[in-house]
């Protein structure tokens, strides 16, 4: 009985830490966020990250909300090109080319939209968008 408390107890303890760490990181960063596309400042390029994708390989709706962004982005003329950054079909389905189809079928010119197909982490795709794209 005590080794389940046990576990109850470290299971709690590490959940209130990273709720903490979490919200620590938010409240940072609270003062950077643009409440609406029209206050985004200008950028060369929107970073949209990628989401899982439905069955028929259309976006998940945190994948179409991320993309709406990106394309309201682009079409105010806030960024000039959108770098879609996810899963290229290498370890789960295609989140890119689900991407693509989107933002083509948005509006968003085939010319700028730059693709990073190994963007399987935020993190990841945050570092290959410095270091490879130059963002």
């Amino acid at each position: 009985m005590k080794f389940k408390h046990l576990i109850i107890s470290g299971a709690t303890a590490g959940a209130l830490i990273a709720g903490g760490l979490a919200l620590n990181v938010q409240l940072k960063y609270l003062d950077k966020l643009a409440p609406s596309v029209a206050d985004a400042p200008q950028a060369p390029v929107a970073l949209v990250l990628g989401a899982s994708i439905n069955n028929d390989g259309t976006p998940s709706d945190a994948l179409r909300d991320r993309l709406l962004v990106g394309k309201e982005l682009y079409k105010t003329g806030k960024v000039r090109q959108v770098l879609l950054t996810g899963d290229g079909g290498e370890f789960r389905r295609d989140e890119i080319a689900a991407m693509r189809t989107f933002m083509l079928a948005q509006g968003v010119s085939a010319w700028d939209i730059l693709e990073d197909r190994e963007g399987f982490r935020t993190y990841e795709s945050c570092k290959r968008a410095i270091k490879i794209y130059g963002i």
